[in-house]
């Protein structure tokens, strides 16, 4: 138990970030814009323009009032309620590339200019592309004429670094790991 009184603050903060994306997706899917736009597969623009205002503008009010809390404190008392890595994550896994760099670039020129934030607008960006590509590799979409990427790997260890009878005998336990995407 003292690892958690010792960490009161940041479980504090992780269950009001569990709280308030939790209660947005409940808000979000309540709306049946977002939900028909959300289930189709291929989004025109103004589908996607309609994503990031439904999941780009809460992330960036997070933003606003973590700023309103900075002060002269070591402890932001609002940094719960930033949601713009975990957000723009799920933007683009939600989104796409495109919708994930829209919301990402929202939200970091928010954080540059409320709080001088530079590396905010590089990293957010990059992140919702990121998850946008994670989405779009997806092994359940459909794609024609292409062929799905596979790994294949073994590695050997030794059984037991110490023992010398393992070392003389030159004995060793194996792993393996194979990833196939098939259609």
């Amino acid at each position: 138990m003292e690892i958690f009184a010792a960490n009161r603050e940041i479980l504090i903060a992780l269950l009001v970030k569990l709280g308030i994306i939790a209660s947005l997706a409940s808000l979000l899917t309540r709306s049946q814009t977002f939900r028909k736009t959300l289930f189709a597969e291929e989004r025109e623009t103004a589908e996607k323009l309609t994503l990031i205002r439904f999941w780009g503008l809460p992330l960036c009010v997070g933003v606003v009032i973590r700023g309103a809390g900075v002060g002269s404190g070591t402890i932001n008392p609002f940094a719960a309620f930033d949601l713009s890595l975990e957000g723009t994550f799920i933007a683009g896994l939600l989104g796409g590339t495109v919708v994930g760099a829209v919301v990402g670039g929202c939200v970091g020129m928010v954080a540059l200019l409320q709080q001088q934030e530079w590396a905010a607008v590089a990293l957010y960006p990059a992140l919702g592309l990121f998850s946008g590509l994670l989405r779009n590799s997806r092994p359940g979409k459909k794609r024609s004429g292409t062929s799905r990427p596979s790994f294949s790997s073994t590695w050997s260890f030794p059984s037991s670094p110490g023992s010398s009878s393992a070392r003389a005998a030159g004995s060793s336990s194996s792993f393996s790991v194979a990833l196939a995407w098939r259609p």
